[in-house]
Formats: C-alpha cells, sequence, structure tokens
C-alpha cells in the first residue's frame, strides 16, 4: 500500500509539472482536460481511498470491495499508463501529418442563421416525437431515472441520442451573444440562445442528470477561458463550489422530481429532505464519486483473463453497434463492458457502473491491453490538438465544436465507455461533417508553421 501511495503521489506531481511547462494553441485543450480526468479519479480517487479506507466506498459498490488493494502493483501500472499515454501524445509523425490540414468555412454569416434554424426545428421535432411518445411530460419526466438506469425500456430512445444538438447550440449562441466582438445578428442570437435554455432545462429533467448539468456549466467556463485566453480563477471558485453543493444535493434533488409530478410540491419537498438525510446517514465523502474508476481497474486486473475471459477490444465495434437505432433495425445490442462490470460490483445484469478508461482498457487485455490503448488514445489526442490548432486560427466560430470533441476526450477518462463516447460524440461529428460540406479544405505538402 505505501508503495502505491508513492506512485500516486508521483503521478500526480508529473501531471501538475506537464500542465504547467507544455506548450499549448489554448489555455485548455486536449490534454489539460484529460490530465484533469486522470488526476480525479486516478490520483484524488485513490489517494482518498488508502486515506479514509473502505468506509467512503459507495454502498452500491459493496462487492468491489473484495477487489481493492488485491493487485499490489495498481500504483505502478496507472503511473507508466500515463507515461506510455505522453509518448503517444508527442509522438511528433502523426502531429505533423495533421498539422499540415487547414480548412476555411465558405458559408456567409446570413445564410448559416439558416443552418442554425433547421436545427432548433429538427431538435424541438424529435423532443416533441420522443416525450409523447412515452406518455406526455409529466409521465417521461417521472420515469427518467428507471429509463437510465434501465429499469424500464423507453420508447423510440435511439432520439435521445440527437439531443446533444441542444449543447452544441446553447454554446455556439452563448458564443455568438457574449463572446464575439461587432455582432450584426446578436438579437437573433439571443432569441436563440433564450429557446436552448429552455430546452436545456427540459432535457436536464428528461435525463435525471447531475453530470450532465455540470458539465453544461463548465463548458460554457471552457469556452470563454478559451476565447479570453485566461482561466478566471473567480469564476473557477464559483463553479467549484456550485459543483460541490450539486455533487451533494443534486441526487436528492433528482430523485425527488417523479414526487413532483405525481403529489405535488410538498410531496417533492418531503422526498428531497428524506433523500438527503439518507446521504448523510449513509456516505457522503465528496471523493466516493470519483471512486467506481480505481476500483473497477482493480477489478479489471484481477478477473479479466480468469473469471472473465479477455473481450479483445470488442466493446469498441460493439460501441458501433450499440449507438444504432437496434429498434428499428433489428440487431440486438452486445453486451459491453458496463455490464461486465455492474455485474461484479453492483451484482445487477445492467449497463449501470461506468468503469473509467483504465479498467476498460484492461478487460481488454489486462496490462498490455492498458499499455497498447492509452498509447493509441495519445496519439489520438495529438492528432485532434494539431488539427484544431490550425481549425481554430481561421474561425473562432468552431471553438463550440473543438469544445465538444475535446470535452469528449478527456471525459472518456471518467467514464471509460466506448458507448457513451460515441454518443457523445455523435452531434458533434454530425454537425462536423455538415460545416466541412460547406468548407474547404488544404493540405499542404510542407508544414509552414
Amino acid at each position: 500500500m505505501v508503495i502505491n501511495y508513492f506512485f500516486y503521489l508521483l503521478l500526480g506531481f508529473i501531471i501538475i509539472y506537464t500542465e504547467i511547462k507544455r506548450d499549448r494553441y489554448t489555455v485548455i485543450d486536449h490534454l489539460s482536460l484529460f490530465n484533469f480526468f486522470f488526476f480525479l479519479v486516478y490520483v484524488f480517487g485513490p489517494i482518498s481511498l488508502i486515506y479514509y479506507g473502505e468506509s467512503i466506498v459507495p454502498p452500491d459498490l459493496i462487492y468491489g470491495k473484495f477487489y481493492i488493494n488485491k493487485n499490489p502493483f495498481i500504483g505502478f501500472i496507472v503511473f507508466t499508463s500515463y507515461l506510455v499515454f505522453l509518448i503517444g501524445y508527442y509522438w511528433n509523425s502523426p502531429r505533423r501529418f495533421a498539422s499540415r490540414f487547414e480548412v476555411e468555412y465558405k458559408l456567409s454569416p446570413q445564410k448559416h442563421i439558416y443552418l442554425v434554424i433547421l436545427a432548433y426545428i429538427f431538435l424541438v421535432s424529435i423532443m416533441i416525437v420522443y416525450i409523447k411518445s412515452n406518455g406526455g411530460l409529466a409521465r417521461t419526466v417521472a420515469n427518467a431515472e428507471n429509463f437510465r438506469s434501465g429499469v424500464l425500456i423507453a420508447n423510440k430512445p435511439y432520439l435521445v441520442k440527437l439531443f446533444s444538438i441542444n449543447s452544441l447550440l446553447l454554446y455556439y449562441s452563448y458564443y455568438q451573444v457574449f463572446l464575439k466582438k461587432n455582432n450584426k445578428l446578436k438579437n437573433i442570437y439571443i432569441l436563440f440562445f433564450i429557446t436552448s435554455i429552455a430546452i436545456f432545462m427540459i432535457r436536464s429533467a428528461l435525463m435525471n442528470s447531475r453530470g450532465f448539468i455540470l458539465l453544461t456549466f463548465l463548458g460554457i467556463y471552457i469556452i470563454t477561458a478559451i476565447y479570453h485566453k485566461k482561466y478566471f480563477f473567480k469564476i473557477i471558485s464559483i463553479v467549484g463550489v456550485f459543483g460541490i453543493l450539486f455533487i451533494k444535493y443534486g441526487d436528492p434533488f433528482f430523485r425527488a422530481i417523479p414526487d413532483l409530478f405525481h403529489d405535488g410540491f410538498d410531496a417533492f419537498v418531503m422526498t428531497f429532505e428524506h433523500r438527503i438525510e439518507r446521504e448523510n446517514l449513509q456516505h457522503h465523502n465528496i471523493s466516493s464519486n470519483f471512486l467506481h474508476p480505481i476500483i473497477s481497474l482493480g477489478t479489471a486486473l484481477s478477473v479479466a483473463g480468469d473469471s472473465v475471459p479477455y473481450r479483445y477490444f470488442q466493446d469498441f465495434w460493439g460501441a458501433v453497434i450499440a449507438i444504432m437505432p437496434n429498434s428499428l433495425i433489428g440487431i440486438k445490442e452486445p453486451r459491453l463492458v458496463q455490464s461486465v462490470i455492474t455485474k461484479l460490483l453492483y451484482s445487477l445484469d445492467a449497463p449501470i457502473v461506468l468503469p473509467g478508461m483504465l479498467a476498460t482498457f484492461a478487460f481488454s487485455f489486462n496490462i498490455l491491453g492498458i499499455y497498447i490503448l492509452i498509447f493509441l488514445y495519445g496519439i489520438y489526442g495529438g492528432i485532434l490538438s494539431e488539427l484544431f490548432r490550425n481549425i481554430y486560427k481561421k474561425n473562432n466560430g468552431f471553438i463550440v465544436l473543438i469544445y465538444a470533441i475535446t470535452m469528449g476526450y478527456g471525459y472518456f477518462v471518467f467514464r471509460g465507455s466506448p458507448k457513451n463516447y460515441l454518443l457523445s460524440m455523435f452531434s458533434p461529428i454530425f454537425v462536423m461533417v455538415i460545416l466541412l460540406i460547406f468548407s474547404k479544405i488544404y493540405y499542404k505538402k510542407e508544414n509552414s508553421k
């Protein structure tokens, strides 16, 4: 345990040192968010677990206690995996190739408005269809937690994958209203921004997720920081305090929402207070929210290739099948890594627990799977960094798509679900493809950076 503690501390120091010393094209980029989430779940999480002991393990992960500290090399594996990631990220050949691409957007601001309007019409239409097919707004919100946990199956669930378009519209209208200078179309974008806020509130109720709301506010902050090239430490402090309070009270709040629709406001307040009291009696060390990746990693290293067969990277191609509208095309969704880890830690055959990046890699091919996949993930991040460096130079309006893909890249560390990653990337990639249709792409044979 002492040697693991040393490796976690050393890893934390290297992450902080790397973040301070390295060059970057914006104040917050792919590596910034990767480092943030890697520090959170593979430094802060395990150190908290060592310091506080098993008492902070969430009760619903009770079976995970069997795997804690079972692997004496886990700290070393986490530490070296980060070093392998950096080797891939800074490998010069892929970055040099990616840096030669430039994109020039050709559509005028006036014509661009029509694309935005079409996006809103499409988004509102699919939300109406989804809500009506599930019994109306009140019933759909009341069942949101059951839909999310898999207890109930929503009608037309494939439509939910497109709701994330609103996040892009919200960020983009925010950029146009509050960040862009000399905007002649500002009044139109104010209307768009108000529309996106209204849709955001409905979507928050439908998703029943604290993480979604926190990430939305984080997105607004990061986009602002990138645009102004400043960190805004006062805002970070405010968002940090808000985030801690929301982590503590957000889950009781969302679990009480169904009572608001069924039995009224008094029942909502009563359930909310009861949930808070229950949380406080059971546990609520703030670090308990970030323990599932390290517990999942210990579990994966213990069982992968033994009691659980190697998955041989099937979660990646399986994720492609899983995001398809399977109810329409008749393809059965494969059993993915979330179901495997939930069975081990939660004793339920449902895709509830998100394993974190390293556990997903370990289930593929144990330690070798970790090193292979995190090296490739580093290469992928380096390529994205170079591509977006050139795109952002040409058109600041791409800041929204750059942020969305950057956040997905970092957040995968915390979630580790290829399916969830593809779902979060579906709308940004879809929008990116549409915008590239109206763009001219250049490839320079010689790098003139």
